[in-house]
């Protein structure tokens, strides 16, 4: 009964630092630089928040080492689309005058 408490606390106490450095990493990398990258070489907004949504969702194919491809498959489809989101709540966020 031990050994599984000590693995049960262990994600406990791991899991709110691992999904806030995750967070960090995908918002800096991918609606961070990449963005601005895509930005830079195209002068296109749309065109930047698509491409880096789509790369973010394409990202997460990663997963086929562990998951079925079904599964990775409609997480791929679910991060573009998150991506997507969060993309444009942060483009809308940084030119709102309020």
């Amino acid at each position: 009964m031990g050994s599984g408490n000590g693995s049960v606390l262990t994600l406990l106490r791991d899991l709110p630092l691992s999904l806030v450095a995750v967070s960090f990493v995908d918002e800096f990398v991918f609606r961070g630089y990449l963005f601005k990258k895509l930005l830079d070489c195209k002068n296109k907004r749309l065109f930047a928040v698509v491409l880096s949504s789509v790369l973010f969702g394409l990202f997460h194919l990663i997963n086929l080492t562990n998951t079925a491809f079904p599964f990775v498959l409609m997480q791929v489809g679910m991060t573009t689309l998150v991506g997507l989101v969060f993309c444009l709540f942060r483009e809308k966020l940084k030119h709102f005058k309020g």
